[in-house]
C-alpha cells in the first residue's frame, strides 16, 4: 500500500492527508475506466471541494481481476476550521455506485 494509514481525523489546516482507495474490476469487466467523484461537505452540508477523476484499471492478475489505485491529497488549508464529511463515488456502467464516506475535523 503506498500510503501509512492512520486513525486520525484531526487536521490542522498546514498537515498533509490524503484519501487512499483500491478499486477492483472483475474479470469480464466491460469498461477499463471508472469515473470517481470526490467530495467535502461542511456541517451545513454545503460542497466546499469537489473533484472528478478518472481511473483506469492496470493490468489483469492472475486471477483475471484489476486493479487501480486512486489517492486524493485533501486541500486542507483551503478549509477553514470546522467538522467536514468526505464523500468517494464509484459509479461502474449499468451498476450500483460505490461510496465510502469519512468525517474528518480541521483545526
Amino acid at each position: 500500500m503506498p500510503v501509512v494509514p492512520t486513525t486520525v481525523r484531526t487536521f490542522s489546516s498546514s498537515d498533509r492527508a490524503a484519501a487512499f482507495w483500491r478499486l477492483y474490476w472483475g474479470r469480464g469487466a466491460k469498461t477499463l475506466e471508472l469515473p470517481v467523484v470526490a467530495s467535502v461537505r461542511d456541517t451545513d452540508d454545503r460542497v466546499v471541494f469537489n473533484r472528478r477523476t478518472i481511473v483506469t484499471a492496470g493490468a489483469p492478475l492472475a486471477d483475471g481481476w484489476r486493479s487501480a489505485d486512486y489517492r486524493l491529497d485533501l486541500p486542507l488549508a483551503e478549509f477553514v476550521p470546522g467538522e467536514f464529511l468526505l464523500r468517494l463515488e464509484a459509479q461502474p456502467p449499468g451498476s450500483l455506485a460505490v461510496v465510502r464516506q469519512v468525517r474528518f475535523t480541521v483545526r
